[in-house]
């Protein structure tokens, strides 16, 4: 029997951005078998390697995909099953699955429907290994892990973070799929399968954000805070365990019942060789002019928290040159209710520090001890901001 082997191409994008497909070309026989093939979208931003604080570019990044038949009953025998493939960078327009016990595609069973999902999960998955290892709840009611947490019907990763991962779940979604092709006025029914592969319908896998993301950065709001340096900055009180659910009714975080006692997250820089590593103390790149504050300066990577928190403790470490007393650590709570829209005095209206969102501390520097933080919300999406001022 012929083969046609075109190679799988995830499709990668940020939450809530839109997808702009490539034309798909497939004519394929309807004798022949025909290969899983994802729809490609362009991506509106990218992401980085491993533990990166934050993806900003597909750089070698690791993802991970399932397929199931529609149909089955339950979760126990995936049609592609937990296998990963490399984004190797932001012009990488294909990424490919292939099956490792025949090194060929995956192929769609005549009259068979599926559906695909992904996932990204930095160096986060616990137990740390080659490739995550997932808990499988295969039918209808509930199971405890060893933890104690009640996991419903699902496919889970369990992970723990530090503050410099990124996790992101997808799910093919076959209504968007079918817009602007023959099966649009038909409906989904055969979607996914090879009847609509046949009619160029493929899976397109979105990827969604699931932590809220803090950035920071720093100036000087007086000339006595130029050679102020920030040594460290902390988000305090922080759970780091938990269950990612990517196949089931609903994706997302469980948070793990027991055994997640909170834990201090630290501002983190990435390292020559891409790794994380310790912050280097920074003071701001622009000195304080003619009475206004200049541009600011970028501090560390970024902070990722498990999102639905209404406030968090943010803990700030300083030291100024000529000074050799120890300057005493300054926190500041931020309320998810006090952000601001970016460049706005309008407030975000956030409830909570939500998944997909991220936050811009700005930290205004007036002197070793006198410090000003504002916080806005910007794109992944823009969650919002406020500002710490302790002459407030």
């Amino acid at each position: 029997m012929k083969k046609v082997y075109l190679f799988p191409a995830i499709a990668v994008m940020a939450a809530m951005t839109a997808c702009t497909k490539e034309p798909v070309n497939t004519t394929v026989p309807e004798d022949e078998l025909v290969p899983v093939q994802f729809g490609l979208a362009s991506p509106n931003y990218s992401v980085t390697t491993k533990a990166s604080g934050g993806l900003e570019q597909w750089n070698n990044t690791t993802l991970y995909v399932y397929g199931f038949d529609r149909a089955a009953a339950d979760y126990s025998t995936p049609f592609i099953d937990n296998v990963s493939a490399t984004a190797a960078s932001t012009a990488s327009i294909s990424l490919t699955v292939i099956n490792e016990e025949t090194q060929e595609s995956y192929y769609y069973e005549d009259g068979v429907n599926y559906d695909f999902y992904g996932y990204h999960v930095d160096d986060a998955a616990t137990p740390e290994a080659a490739t995550p290892t997932p808990i499988i709840v295969p039918e209808e009611g509930s199971t405890q892990d060893s933890d104690g947490t009640e996991l419903t019907k699902g496919v889970y990763i369990p992970f723990t973070i530090n503050g410099s991962q990124d996790l992101m779940v997808a799910k093919a979604d076959p209504a968007a799929d079918i817009v602007g092709t023959e099966l649009e006025d038909v409906g989904t029914d055969k979607v996914y399968s090879a009847y609509a592969a046949r009619r160029d319908v493929h899976p397109t896998l979105e990827f969604k954000h699931q932590l809220a993301r803090f950035k920071f950065q720093i100036k000087s709001g007086a000339t006595s805070g130029d050679n102020v340096y920030v040594t460290s900055i902390k988000i305090l009180d922080q759970k780091q365990k938990g269950y990612l659910r990517v196949v089931g009714e609903t994706q997302g975080i469980v948070e793990a019942t027991n055994g997640n006692d909170p834990v201090d997250f630290a501002l983190m820089e990435k390292d020559t060789d891409g790794s994380m590593k310790e912050l280097t103390e920074v003071k701001p790149e622009n000195t304080f002019v003619d009475g206004r504050t200049q541009e600011a300066t970028k501090v560390g990577e970024s902070i990722m928290i498990l999102p639905g928190g209404t406030s968090c403790k943010i803990a700030l470490k300083t030291r100024a040159e000529g000074i050799t007393t120890a300057i005493p650590e300054q926190t500041h709570t931020i309320l998810a209710s006090d952000l601001l829209k970016t460049g706005t005095e309008e407030s975000a209206g956030a409830n909570s520090f939500e998944a997909g969102k991220y936050y811009t501390i700005t930290i205004i520097i007036y002197g070793p001890e006198e410090i000003k933080i504002t916080a806005t919300l910007d794109e992944w999406e823009d969650g919002g901001g406020v500002e710490w001022d302790p002459d407030k």
